[in-house]
């Protein structure tokens, strides 16, 4: 509240403040604790008048000159008696929930700022007055700290005995999130308390209309069910906005002026009129509307979206919708899935994220009715990009879309590449293996280059190199080929990476240089510096400085359009781990902790193999419980892996056999916590020194 009251810093000067904002939000609140901010700056007093009550526009007059005492003499309308009341008075008059009269208001309203000069307005409505002068001050949801302070508060209220666990508050953050931080909707939740904990009450979210009711006895019947405080702005719309707000309940996540008019287009809503439909539902805080650079983007409160979802079923249009959003973005996934391997890769990764939540909508609507194949070419197109940014939800998608295909007896050999490629990430090398294998067989000339990439990989990584390196041929076949070099880009990450510490390997990187030249992308631009860093490093003479400039570079491109820098930063750890680098301890503790967040499985096996070169001076049985862990498997990443492996048991040579079989014992869980903390130790040891 303090920080609202320094965005209308100098209110006595102002005439007329309106705060909007959706219902629930706390705009009440907000008014009359502002004028408790303020009112020594006003010397005849702040004036609070309520109009929830008030159903009948002719009654507007008398309320507010009820509440200020003004008693019209004869002749005199109450129009005139309010205004006259007012002139000369240094007063701050507070006029709450005007939007369902908002006529009447503004009629008084434009009265007051023209005859009463010394009077400022603070008005309170799920819209704008519209009035001349008139400051617009949106109410924002809560942020997540003071959404869950609030919840405990109002639980603590409701039970006494209540005492949030760890488990309970990540349960409450989630709450608050899907409640879109609305006061209202969190105090109904949390008055829920006494029945259920927080994480019932999450998971009965989807209910949330049944569930969240009964604010106690007495105030506002809107403010005693969350449906009802929708209804109350629902209600205010026009039919032709209602029907719109209905359909615009099909979008996930934001949404832009093309997308609404090609799916809400149509009986009873013209797609001409649309611009002007949500302009007016921005306006009534149905819809809120953000800038994204030059492009506005819209959205619905999730609370918002599915009252109209309920809506739009009544309608019995939700299916028709459905089918013209999933129309929309498997055309919009396409046509990004092939602009994204070209020179304007970071402006589609943008739309790609505006987008995503629909695309994902749109793909689980696929798989509902049972369109296979469109659910099967918005994974392909979207496969590139998900990988890119590291979207687990795409994997999983992956894996829904693979078990319904299935059961169709349908098969696809780009799906089944796609999940190699997240198999690889999770360093599962057998199962990329085992998934890609049997792809090879029906796929077609396109899917071809990933699939033979990733099954070289796959090779590579479970220590099959030789395997890895007889398939080479066949993708340098295709990378010789005049297959659109769209398709090619795993063959030319496979062969370079494979070569590494042979004589194949300085071709291969010149062909990817050449390559990356071409395309001019930030993606092929990182994998080539990336390549060519570990290059440096299984030369004969390893060039330590070029390898940490070269992934470096690598790391700038790769961030340049926000997708994972974690291979690139592994690189960069492994030159500065082989080179004793005074920053490596905190370099690879930094990345480390950051592949294990993202559960980046095959970075994190290779940061391994590096960390006995970090640590094993200062603590050689650190060194040697994590080459106990890493000796278990084969190494990855061909002659580079194979290089730093040797390195790495070099360095432990003659150290306990007892540290060596902890560390074989340990899963990853258990050796990531060991790791990091022997790397704190150390840097709490250079600190201390």
């Amino acid at each position: 509240l303090a920080n609202l009251h320094r965005r209308v810093a100098n209110l006595a000067s102002a005439r007329v403040v309106t705060l909007t904002g959706s219902g629930g939000v706390g705009k009440t609140r907000a008014a009359t604790e502002i004028g408790w901010l303020v009112v020594d700056e006003f010397v005849d007093g702040v004036w609070l008048t309520e109009l929830a009550p008030v159903n009948d526009a002719d009654l507007v007059l008398s309320t507010i000159a009820s509440a200020l005492g003004a008693q019209p003499s004869p002749g005199m309308t109450l129009s005139d008696a309010i205004v006259d009341w007012c002139v000369g008075r240094r007063m701050l008059l507070i006029i709450d929930n005007c939007e369902h009269v908002i006529d009447a208001v503004v009629d008084l309203v434009q009265r007051i700022v023209a005859g009463c000069s010394t009077v400022t307005i603070i008005a309170t409505s799920r819209e704008p007055l519209g009035v001349a002068g008139e400051i617009v001050v949106r109410i924002p949801s809560l942020e997540q700290t003071f959404a869950v302070e609030l919840f405990t508060m109002r639980a603590a209220a409701a039970d006494s005995s209540f005492r949030p666990t760890p488990d309970d508050l990540v349960a409450i953050q989630s709450i608050c999130d899907r409640l879109d931080g609305i006061p209202l909707a969190i105090e109904l939740a949390a008055a829920r308390s006494r029945s259920l904990s927080p994480t019932e009450l999450l998971e009965r979210l989807d209910d949330r209309f049944r569930l969240l009711r009964g604010g106690g006895r007495g105030g506002l019947e809107r403010h005693q069910t969350l449906r009802a405080t929708v209804a109350w702005s629902y209600q205010l719309l026009e039919p032709e906005a209602q029907l719109l707000f209905d359909r615009l309940s099909v979008f996930s996540g934001t949404f832009d002026l093309a997308a609404a008019e090609a799916i809400c287009d149509g009986e009873g809503v013209a797609a001409y009129d649309i611009i002007d439909l949500i302009a007016d539902l921005v306006d009534k805080s149905m819809v809120i509307a953000t800038r994204s650079g030059t492009h506005t983007r819209y959205r619905l409160l999730e609370t918002m979206r599915q009252y109209g979802e309920e809506r739009l079923n009544d309608r019995t249009d939700t299916t028709h919708r459905r089918d013209l959003h999933l129309t929309y973005f498997s055309g919009l996934a396409e046509l990004l899935g092939l602009e994204l391997n070209t020179p304007h890769q970071q402006v589609v990764c943008v739309r790609f994220d505006h987008d995503w939540d629909n695309l994902v909508a749109a793909h689980n609507w696929a798989l509902v009715t049972g369109s296979l194949d469109v659910a099967v070419s918005m994974m392909q197109a979207t496969g590139s990009f998900g990988s890119l940014r590291m979207r687990r939800d795409h994997q999983e998608i992956i894996e829904r879309t693979r078990t319904a295909c299935a059961a169709a007896g349908r098969r696809s050999a780009g799906l089944e590449s796609q999940a190699g490629i997240w198999a690889l990430i999770d360093g599962d090398a057998n199962r990329a293996i085992e998934i890609t294998s049997e792809a090879i067989d029906h796929a077609d000339r396109s899917e071809e280059p990933t699939v033979l990439g990733v099954l070289a990989m796959g090779l590579m990584s479970a220590g099959r190199t030789d395997e890895a390196v007889a398939m080479m041929p066949r993708l340098q076949a295709i990378f010789d080929s005049d297959l659109d070099a769209t398709y090619k880009t795993m063959a030319y990450a496979t062969i370079p990476q494979v070569y590494l510490g042979t004589a194949e390997c300085g071709p291969a990187i010149d062909q990817l240089v050449a390559h990356a030249e071409r395309t001019n992308m930030p993606s092929d631009l990182s994998m080539t510096r990336r390549l060519q860093a570990q290059a440096s490093l299984t030369d004969t003479s390893p060039d330590f400085d070029q390898a940490i400039s070269h992934s470096l570079e690598a790391i700038d491109a790769i961030k340049s359009i926000d997708g994972s820098p974690i291979l690139a930063e592994v690189t960069l750890t492994a030159a500065m781990a082989m080179s004793r680098h005074a920053e490596a301890i905190v370099t690879c503790r930094r990345v480390l902790a950051d592949a294990y967040d993202k559960r980046y499985g095959i970075a994190i096996d290779f940061i391994l193999e590096q960390l006995p070169l970090v640590v094993a001076t200062a603590s050689p049985d650190a060194a040697a419980t994590i080459i106990g862990y890493t000796e278990r498997y084969s190494v990855g990443w061909g002659g580079f892996g194979a290089i730093i492996r040797e390195m790495s048991t070099s360095a432990v040579d003659g150290t306990s056999g007892v540290a060596r079989a902890v560390g074989a014992a340990m899963d990853r869980h258990q050796i990531v916590a060991f790791a990091l903390a022997a790397l704190d130790d150390l840097i709490a040891t250079e600190d201390a020194s």
